[in-house]
């Protein structure tokens, strides 16, 4: 079986014995996403990568890993990050910080 997110998750998950209905209350979000998350039908943003890694002891540097390519949304990152982490050799960890900026970015641009 192919390693990703969604495998991950559930593999953590059940080695400390929490039922989906747990994990999600634990890290305040709905068992239905996290279903779709762990059969891997749905993404993980930044802040249910955060919580989920939290509650199941991993880091976000662990979730990044099985994520190959795929950015924190389960979409790929933009062709400028690509390039960054590439040149930079930039930590996972830093690409997500990089990422979120970049999201809150363009939010605040658009409410102004």
């Amino acid at each position: 079986m192919r390693l990703n997110h969604g495998n991950l998750i559930r593999q953590a998950r059940q080695a400390l014995r929490l039922t989906l209905e747990e994990l999600a209350r634990r890290a305040g979000l709905s068992k239905g996403f996290l279903s779709q998350v762990e059969n891997g039908k749905a993404g993980l943003g930044l802040d249910a990568a955060k919580r989920l890694a939290g509650v199941l002891g991993l880091s976000l540097e662990e979730l990044s890993a099985v994520w190959g390519p795929q950015a924190a949304c389960g979409e790929a990152h933009p062709a400028w990050l690509v390039r960054l982490a590439a040149r930079y050799d930039l930590h996972p960890e830093a690409q997500a910080a990089l990422l979120k900026v970049a999201e809150e970015s363009a939010v605040y641009r658009s409410a102004a």
